[in-house]
């Protein structure tokens, strides 16, 4: 059943990616897909979290998360990521492991001004009975963040994330947030981890913060 699986993901991939990536990127990016559904971290996720499966896009359920964490105060813009730009963005990222870790279904991206300066992803947040523990080693202690993985060699740059995106920011300050409601627990979590932070410091009027849903990407990679 598995090798089924697998085989309608691969067909499915090369259908819908294959006339606009390189072939080898392609691959690359059809075995982290894969991997992501049948070993690391989502099978922690699956066994004591939940994963929500998504039959199609639902656009009422962004509506309900975004609703579900906002906070007066708080500047937030939200919108949805098709499969094509995520692609992009995971491309931004320089090698396979980079990539990797590109394609978490959960991603906090803190910038000043064009750099990044803290990055956090589900596989670094530590698990417990009900939730992940995003502040470990207290790296919410702090604002930004204390990054959960050193950036020595990420050259990441805000602005290639608002060309993909169309963004604009009138702030120093700037929180990209991907999540999908696969995970919609897990991405509470984070969210509310982060708007935490941001109030602790007394940052509302320094950061902006920008809520990317990635549904699109997963249900039609996966």
């Amino acid at each position: 059943m598995k090798k089924a699986y697998i085989k309608r993901v691969t067909t499915r991939f090369h259908k819908r990616f294959s006339s606009s990536l390189k072939k080898n990127d392609a691959k690359i990016l059809l075995t982290v897909a894969i991997s992501f559904l049948f070993c690391g971290c989502v099978n922690m996720f699956s066994a004591i979290y939940g994963v929500r499966q998504l039959d199609s896009f639902d656009e009422a359920l962004c509506d309900k998360f975004t609703a579900s964490v906002e906070r007066e105060g708080i500047s937030l813009s939200t919108l949805v990521s098709d499969s094509l730009q995520f692609v992009e963005y995971w491309n931004l990222y320089p090698d396979s492991l980079w990539k990797k870790t590109a394609s978490q279904p959960i991603q906090l991206l803190y910038f000043s001004g064009d750099t990044l300066v803290s990055y956090h992803v589900n596989c670094y947040a530590k698990g417990g009975l009900t939730s992940l523990n995003w502040n470990m080693d207290n790296r919410f202690g702090q604002f930004p963040p204390k990054t959960a993985v050193p950036l020595d060699n990420m050259r990441l740059k805000f602005r290639q994330i608002a060309q993909i995106y169309g963004l604009s920011s009138q702030k120093n300050g700037r929180l990209v947030i991907f999540y999908t409601n696969m995970l919609s627990r897990i991405a509470k979590d984070a969210v509310n981890t982060a708007f935490d932070n941001i109030e602790a410091f007394n940052k509302q009027r320094e950061c902006e913060v920008v809520m990317i849903n990635t549904d699109k990407f997963f249900l039609n990679a996966l």
